[in-house]
């Protein structure tokens, strides 16, 4: 392995699982595709598990961030659905991985907080904004 290679090297190479699926996924196929050894990925980033934390890791930082454009609470609520519709259907697996160790929640705080932000603002509130929010996770969670 080359001695240029980071743990963020191996994060992006790693994010292959997201083309072939977790359990296509190997650390020697990582290593490969690195050009080295496994046990070289091992020392930068552990085990399998913490692989797969990082790469959560990364995709909950993803989702905290997107972009989110408009005028008005309404184009902002709009963008903010387009912007994940965009990201979550390339990052299956990786919600799946999420999901299993039970991150779920934590990856989709941050829109839900945006979120109700924004319903806030047109007045919506309570009863009426919790309902919003489950049917928009529940349509984002099933893209």
């Amino acid at each position: 392995m080359a001695e240029t290679v980071s743990p963020e090297t191996i994060l992006d190479t790693a994010r292959l699982t997201e083309l072939h699926g977790v359990e296509a996924f190997t650390m020697r196929g990582l290593a490969e595709e690195l050009g080295g050894a496994a046990t070289s990925i091992y020392w930068h980033v552990g085990g399998r598990d913490k692989l797969f934390d990082r790469l959560v890791d990364r995709l909950l930082s993803e989702m905290a961030h997107l972009p989110i454009e408009g005028d008005t609470a309404v184009e902002r609520i709009a963008s903010l659905a387009r912007s994940q519709r965009r990201l979550l259907p390339d990052r299956q697996h990786l919600l799946a991985i999420a999901h299993e160790r039970d991150r779920t929640p934590t990856l989709f705080l941050p829109i839900r907080q945006t979120l109700a932000a924004h319903l806030a603002e047109l007045g919506v509130t309570g009863t009426d904004a919790a309902l919003i929010l489950r049917a928009m996770h529940t349509a984002s969670t099933h893209c």
